[in-house]
């Protein structure tokens, strides 16, 4: 009995959930029954969608040829039989990719001040934590780089996912830090409100 012939559809997105074009997915295995070998290749459309049609009932498994400048997803198991589609539960309905590094910018401020006075410090030591951890990355920003600087090529993810970085600064005397950061966390702003 010949089985019915199964699809597989998902989105393929970056880490802010933009669809990625253009993105090869490879399925191959074997067909249940004829015991033939098969390779079906698809890329990724313009709205980032992959569509595998008339796949033969047998098992297989799914592979992504790795954009470059991003983390490889996969390999998945995909079996098809009597036209259903059953996959691994890792595969969703999107995959996600994530960049293999990014970059974190740091800029200073200084407020309060009284009119005239003049004493912030020379220099500012900002240290970079990662998952709330410090690490041994560094900045010192001052006078001369505008009192910006920046953390780059860090992991964006590792094992345990997505990487959550951010960023304290050594105490100064007579000043009230406050930290923000912008949404995707790629920016810090520093503070330094006048405190004596």
């Amino acid at each position: 009995v010949k089985g019915l012939f199964g699809e597989l559809n998902f989105t393929k997105v970056n880490e802010v959930k933009t669809g990625m074009p253009g993105v090869l997915f490879t399925l191959s295995g074997t067909a249940t029954g004829s015991e033939k070998s098969v390779k079906m290749a698809v890329e990724s459309d313009s709205n980032g969608n992959v569509n595998f049609s008339k796949i033969p009932a047998g098992e297989y498994t799914l592979t992504e040829t790795t954009p470059s400048g991003y983390v490889g997803a996969g390999p998945w198991d995909v079996k098809v039989s009597y036209g259903n589609t059953t996959k691994d539960k890792t595969l969703g309905d999107t995959v996600i990719n994530h960049p293999l590094t990014r970059d974190i910018a740091v800029e200073k401020t200084w407020s309060g001040l009284p009119e005239g006075k003049e004493d912030i410090p020379e220099a500012v030591t900002i240290r970079l934590y990662k998952n709330d951890v410090e690490t041994d990355k560094s900045l010192v920003l001052n006078k001369s780089n505008n009192w910006k600087g920046a953390f780059t090529n860090l992991p964006y993810i590792d094992e345990n996912g997505v990487i959550k970085y951010s960023v304290k600064e050594d105490k100064i005397a007579g000043y009230q830090a406050s930290i923000l950061s912008n949404e995707d966390g790629s920016k810090f702003t520093i503070n330094n409100s006048y405190n004596p």
